[in-house]
């Protein structure tokens, strides 16, 4: 008789999570963008995951349209549209201090590649530590402390059909594309409503909690003049408790420019006038693998005093994983005579 016993076997496989969001604060104004997602909070609370007043806005999709508004694209492998950033990644650049239409203001880039697209999306965010006016074309926003200003870049989208694009088909029908349509949802301590526009040439919304937020209704494309965005765009649905806001772009060769503003603490939605105090302190938090992401230095310009940055490593948490193989066992018996 012949016994073979199996073997019981564990391996152990490490699972790393490394959480890599960016918190940026100036005098009571906060910031926080998600690593995963690119998911953004403003608030005036430390605490910005339990203000029921903070402004939450997270991109929801870009789809490419036909000159009818039919969409373009999808029916390609893989499809030519971005319908989902849950678990999209995005990179951060350094906090810099800037001045930004002779305002100050922290800066920071973070970006993505829209893959399989192949094309990139780059936010650059400003926190303003000062009033004052900014103007794009002949629309202007009037600015107050701890306003932050979103500048959404769309880079080297290659349409449907266009020279140098992307050769698109529905069975075997060619696709023309005409327009992008990017679109954010944003949320606050309510639905918002239409306010008054003291503020702004652009579309002023109220969102509760003395919060709004400012779109604008011009676009640059290809680093050109700005001019207006498609008539009724940008445009408003509601989708449950959120609303989406979808901001029209045409067809561009390298780039197209879209800036919106957000105020949280002292916007007053009724009058559209907003109140803001004067800063002393800006910091910013970065929880990540340990790389330096920071300010250019530790003094700052305008009515602020002292830049701090603090860069903290986050623990690496350790999952296991456990494979079992079955213990066999074969008996063969075996008789002669």
């Amino acid at each position: 008789m012949i016994f073979q016993r199996g073997s019981l076997i564990l391996l152990l496989f490490p699972v790393y999570f490394v959480n890599a969001d960016i918190f940026v604060n100036y005098s009571g104004f906060n910031i926080k963008v998600l690593e995963q997602s690119g998911k953004t909070v403003v608030g005036n609370v430390s605490n910005l995951d339990v203000d029921p007043n903070s402004v939450k806005l997270q991109f929801a999709e870009i789809k490419e349209k036909d000159s009818n508004g039919s969409e373009v694209g999808k029916s390609m492998i893989p499809p030519h549209t971005f319908s989902t950033f849950t678990k999209q990644s995005f990179s951060f650049s350094n906090t810099t201090n800037v001045t930004y239409q002779n305002i100050t203001a922290t800066m920071f880039n973070f970006t993505a590649n829209l893959a399989p697209i192949n094309a990139t999306l780059r936010t650059s965010v400003y926190l303003f530590k000062e009033e004052g006016k900014v103007t794009d074309a002949n629309e202007t926003t009037n600015i107050k402390v701890g306003n932050v200003k979103f500048i959404i870049n769309i880079m080297n989208w290659k349409f449907c059909g266009s020279s140098g694009g992307v050769n698109c088909k529905q069975g075997s029908t060619g696709e023309v594309g005409r327009y992008i349509d990017f679109s954010i949802v944003i949320s606050g301590n309510r639905s918002a409503s239409n306010a008054t526009k003291e503020t702004s040439d652009g579309d002023v919304y109220n969102l509760g909690g003395g919060a709004g937020i400012i779109l604008s209704k011009k676009v640059k494309y290809d680093d050109r003049n700005w001019t207006n965005m498609t008539t009724g765009y940008p445009k408003m649905t509601t989708t449950g408790k959120h609303q989406m806001f979808t901001f029209r772009l045409e067809n561009f060769n390298t780039s197209a420019q879209y800036s919106l503003t957000v105020a949280v603490g002292n916007f007053d939605g009724e009058t559209g006038n907003r109140v803001g105090s004067k800063g002393t302190t800006v910091s910013t938090t970065v929880r990540g693998n340990g790389s330096t992401v920071g300010g250019n230095g530790t003094t700052g310009s305008g009515k602020d005093t002292t830049i701090s940055n603090t860069i903290r490593n986050s623990s690496n948490t350790l999952s296991l994983s456990f494979l079992l193989t079955l213990l066999s066992i074969c008996l063969f018996y075996f008789c002669s005579t």
